[in-house]
C-alpha cells in the first residue's frame, strides 16, 4: 500500500510541475485528505515552492461560495459618507473621522454600533444622517475590508464589532440617540457583540463611558 501511494504521490508531483493551477492544488488535497495524510499534502505543497495565496485553495474547500472570499478590491474601497457643510473631516489607516461643529467634550457617553454582513452601509448611511442631523460627531471604519479585519479572530478583541461610534456632547443627548438609534438600525442584521460595552436592549446600539480624544477615539 505504501508503496502505491508512493508511486501515485510522485506522478502527481510531475504533473504538478507542468501544471501550476488550481487543480493540480485541488487533486493534491483530496489525495492527501483520502489518504489520511493531510500533513504530508502540505509538506508536498512546500517542497514544489508552489505559491499559492488562501483564496487559491479554501475555495475549493467550501460547500458554497461565501461572502468573505469574493473580490478583495471592493472591500478595500473607503465608505463613502458625505458630511453637511461646516463637518471637519479626516481619516487615518483605519477609521474616517466626522466632527460636527463645536466644541467636544473631554469626556462623556460613546454609543457604538455593530453590523451583521448583509448590508452594513446601509446600516451606516441610516446612522450617519441621524447624526447629522442632532449634529453628533462621529467614526466609522474606513473599509468594509477594515471592517472584517476588526472582527477577524485575531484582532483586538477591544476594537471587536465596533463599526461606528457616535459621541453625544450630553447626557440627554445620549439617552435619546441610543434609543432612536436602535429603532433606526432594527431592520438590519445583527452583528458581533461589542465586548467592552453594554448592550442596549437587543439592538446592534452598545454603549460606554469614556474619554473623548482630540480625533475621537
Amino acid at each position: 500500500m505504501e508503496n502505491l501511494i508512493e508511486e501515485v504521490l510522485n506522478l502527481q508531483l510531475k504533473k504538478a510541475k507542468k501544471d501550476k493551477n488550481g487543480d493540480v492544488l485541488r487533486s493534491l488535497i483530496c489525495f492527501h485528505t483520502i489518504s489520511g495524510s493531510f500533513y504530508g499534502f502540505f509538506d508536498n505543497l512546500f517542497k514544489l515552492k508552489m505559491k499559492y495565496a488562501i483564496e487559491d485553495y479554501v475555495p475549493f474547500l467550501l460547500a458554497e461560495k461565501s461572502s468573505f472570499f469574493e473580490d478583495a478590491a471592493p472591500k478595500m474601497q473607503p465608505y463613502q459618507v458625505k458630511p453637511p457643510a461646516g463637518w471637519q473631516t479626516w481619516s487615518d489607516r483605519h477609521w474616517i473621522y466626522l466632527l460636527a461643529p463645536g466644541k467636544l467634550p473631554a469626556q462623556g457617553w460613546k454609543i457604538h454600533l455593530s453590523a451583521g454582513c448583509k448590508d452594513e452601509e446601509g446600516l451606516l448611511r441610516a446612522t450617519a444622517d441621524y447624526l447629522f442631523k442632532q449634529k453628533i460627531s462621529l467614526k466609522f471604519t474606513v473599509s468594509r475590508g477594515e471592517w472584517i479585519v476588526k472582527n477577524s479572530k485575531n484582532a483586538d478583541w477591544t476594537e471587536s464589532g465596533k463599526f461606528i461610534t457616535a459621541y453625544p456632547k450630553e447626557t440627554e443627548q445620549f439617552k435619546q440617540a441610543a434609543a432612536d438609534l436602535a429603532v433606526l438600525t432594527s431592520e438590519y442584521e445583527l452583528g458581533p457583540f461589542i465586548l467592552s460595552d453594554k448592550r442596549y436592549k437587543a439592538s446592534n446600539v452598545y454603549y460606554r463611558y469614556g474619554a473623548f480624544k482630540r480625533a475621537p477615539g
